[in-house]
């Protein structure tokens, strides 16, 4: 039996009827005395009335319980695999209040997980009956044109950056879903359509603001606290709560050359070959992410999207070369809006996901076809490749905190479905396929990590593990910050 501790519990239902307007609990079981909620040891407490009045007076955001109307909204993921129920949701405003949300979360040692754009692949995103500090209302950008930068709020979605650096004409390197969390993606490194030209989203970091497990709010950079900023550009979110970025911006013309083309499923590996060869001799500019996918009816498709970062001239030449390979039946390519094709397809609904994924130092015909090769053929089946290379490879494994600079392509295997009662088929399906391509593999992105990789994350950080558990055990001793790509402080058993 877990044990029950009670805080503040001379609490009656009639008195946690009337709470403040910032903070709605609602009604409650007659016989309960105050809030359920789960510590990070996984004991049973319970909440009284007193702290979390408190709690929601001292936030200039909003603290949500299950009872409050907009909970459910707040609660949720953007992958309907994952159904949790936090206990409380705090949405802050500033990083005073997540300091304060921080600060009662320990106290009351409350299972605690940090909520951005919430695509987190492994539901951690949501602490099920802990603490969520919800950061979405913190997503202002504010483009510094002389200082060269862009100062993002921690909650901020991707779009958003765009849209205000492209206003400029300037743009930073940021993930391919203009839904997703600039957080999240910032904090696992950050693979999008730039990342040849200029890096990853990491390499274009040059501060941020994070709060500790302890509650101080610091100011990190290559010359404050140099240990923390180098240990956030991909490390994850185990060294705090990051309430702000600032983002190196580029020039750069919103209209860009390039699109989509498609091939018979036959001549897939005839395509890929030529693809590796491009990427491996080709510019930087060249941004080429091949994907086989199986439609609705049980068909696979192969095709791919082609982007030109610079002259559209130079662009259209690189790209009608792959235009003429093989036989394709689909050739879509034009000058475009970067912001349209970084934009979440209309349409989009909220699903189930299950991936995996792996680094690959070359895109080898094993490869190709391991991966392309007896694809299972269930609707929404996908296989793509993402290519790396260029500017990534340009930074060592141990200047940031992310080593997979070797990596040539990154390749994620997943599947999207409405019935959530078919996740253990699914992902079986995934899992088998994916152990075509393990084989081949250097590693994998953390910000794809789904459930049934935790066990490798240890080896996945490499040679930047030792130096990784030694600021986590100096900023986070008792592992406060564990809904993440875990790292165990030093010394910590496993």
């Amino acid at each position: 039996m877990r044990r029950r501790q009670l805080i503040e519990g001379a609490v009656t239902s009639a008195v946690l009827a009337a709470l403040p307007g910032k903070l709605a609990l609602g009604a409650l079981d007659p016989a309960a005395k105050a809030l359920s909620a789960v510590t990070l040891a996984g004991d049973d407490i319970q909440l009284g009335r007193a702290s979390v009045e408190a709690l929601a007076g001292s936030l200039q955001g909003t603290l949500l319980t299950p009872a409050s109307p907009a909970y459910d909204k707040a609660r949720q993921l953007w992958s309907a695999s994952f159904d949790h129920y936090p206990s409380l949701i705090a949405q802050c405003a500033s990083a005073e209040d997540v300091r304060t949300a921080v600060q009662f979360a320990r106290e009351h040692k409350l299972l605690t997980s940090v909520k951005c754009g919430g695509h987190s692949f492994s539901g951690k995103s949501a602490a099920d009956r802990g603490m969520m500090i919800d950061l979405g209302a913190m997503r202002a950008a504010l483009v510094d044109t002389a200082g060269e930068v862009v100062r993002v709020g921690g909650g901020a979605r991707l779009g958003t950056v765009d849209r205000a650096t492209l206003e400029h004409k300037l743009v930073t390197v940021l993930g391919t879903d203009s839904d997703t969390g600039a957080g999240g993606l910032t904090l696992g490194g950050g693979l999008g359509r730039l990342n040849r030209v200029w890096g990853m989203t990491i390499d274009n970091l040059v501060a941020a603001e994070l709060v500790t497990a302890d509650g101080r709010i610091l100011e990190l950079s290559a010359r404050e606290n140099p240990d923390l900023f180098w240990a956030i550009r991909g490390g994850g979110g185990n060294f705090g709560v990051v309430t702000r970025f600032d983002y190196r911006v580029h020039p750069f013309n919103p209209m860009i050359y390039g699109g989509d083309m498609s091939w018979p499923w036959e001549q897939r590996l005839e395509i890929m070959r030529a693809i590796a060869d491009m990427t491996r001799d080709g510019p930087d500019a060249l941004f080429i992410s091949p994907y086989g996918v199986v439609d609705a009816k049980g068909e696979p498709h192969f095709s791919l999207e082609a982007l030109y970062v610079g002259d559209h001239a130079e662009g259209e030449k690189a790209l009608a070369e792959l235009a003429r390979i093989g036989k394709p039946s689909r050739v879509d390519l034009r000058v475009l809006s970067y912001m349209d094709r970084q934009a979440t397809p209309p349409g989009t609904r909220r699903r189930s996901h299950y991936m995996k994924n792996a680094y690959v130092k070359k895109l080898t015909d094993e490869v190709a076809a391991a991966a392309l090769e007896a694809i299972p053929l269930v609707p929404g089946f996908i296989t793509f490749f993402h290519p790396m290379g260029g500017a990534v490879s340009r930074v060592g494994p141990q200047d940031t905190a992310f080593p997979h600079r070797a990596a040539g392509w990154a390749i994620g295997i997943s599947i999207a479905f409405d019935d959530n009662s078919l996740f253990p088929r699914y992902r079986a399906a995934v899992r088998e396929h994916h152990a075509r391509v393990e084989p081949y593999s250097i590693g994998f992105y953390n910000n794809l990590m789904n459930t049934g990789n935790e066990g490798k994350l240890s080896e996945n950080y490499a040679v930047n593990l030792r130096r990784l558990a030694q600021i986590k055990r100096r900023y986070d001793p008792d592992n406060f910050f564990r809904l993440n790509a875990n790292i165990l402080p030093a010394g910590e058993a496993a």
